[in-house]
């Protein structure tokens, strides 16, 4: 909360707010007390937010100077002021130890070999981070829903019931997007093969069926 001081600012500009309102009062006849009292709280209200926003985070009103520039942004500012936006800066952005042979990971932080870097990434958090991408822009989930169905189906198949010495694959509805399970990579692939529908699965099942 900002004092009375600051609120009224320097002594001139709060003489001229005041000259303003008997400027306006000469002109203007007010059916009541009411509507003189309702412009003298909207001119306070227009002149004390002058130069401030609320931020879109923490929702506190602040000062213009407490944001970014940003010249897509209404007055020309960011959306979250400074402190939010510090406190949310990506680990990408701290900087890293680094020795003559050693490297740190930016994702589990250990010191790694260089030899087994991926420039900012040990090799076991670049592969989990390019799946945990890939799983999400092509199917539509997170690894925690991911791990969900994994937990669902016992960590194993869900066509031949056998554990898979390699993660499970994401199996989808080609034409809806939906997905409808974890299958193992020969059973994705036999599914994919026979047309990802029940007529090719039922068309083989009657081929195996012949006497």
């Amino acid at each position: 909360m900002r004092s009375i001081t600051h609120i009224c600012g320097l002594n001139a500009g709060f003489l001229f707010l005041f000259t303003r309102i008997v400027q306006i009062l000469e002109k203007v006849r007010f059916a009541s007390i009411h509507d003189f009292i309702f412009l003298v709280d909207f001119i306070f209200y227009v002149w004390y937010n002058e130069g401030m926003r609320k931020c879109s985070k923490c929702k506190v009103k602040k000062s213009l100077d407490d944001f970014h520039n940003y010249k897509n942004g209404k007055d020309g500012k960011q959306h979250y002021c400074k402190d939010c936006v510090n406190s949310q800066v990506p680990n990408k952005m701290k900087k890293m130890k680094e020795t003559a042979t050693h490297k740190q990971c930016r994702i589990c932080e250990k010191m790694v070999d260089k030899k087994i870097m991926y420039v900012t990434y040990c090799k076991p958090c670049e592969a989990k981070r390019a799946r945990e991408t890939t799983i999400e822009k092509k199917y539509g989930i997170t690894m925690s829903e991911y791990d969900v169905l994994f937990d669902s189906q016992d960590g194993l198949c869900g066509v031949c019931s056998k554990a898979s010495k390699i993660s499970l694959c994401v199996d989808h509805d080609h034409k809806t997007g939906v997905v409808r399970g974890l299958l193992c990579r020969q059973c994705n692939s036999a599914i994919g093969q026979l047309g990802d529908n029940i007529e090719g699965v039922a068309s083989a099942l009657r081929y195996l069926m012949k006497d």
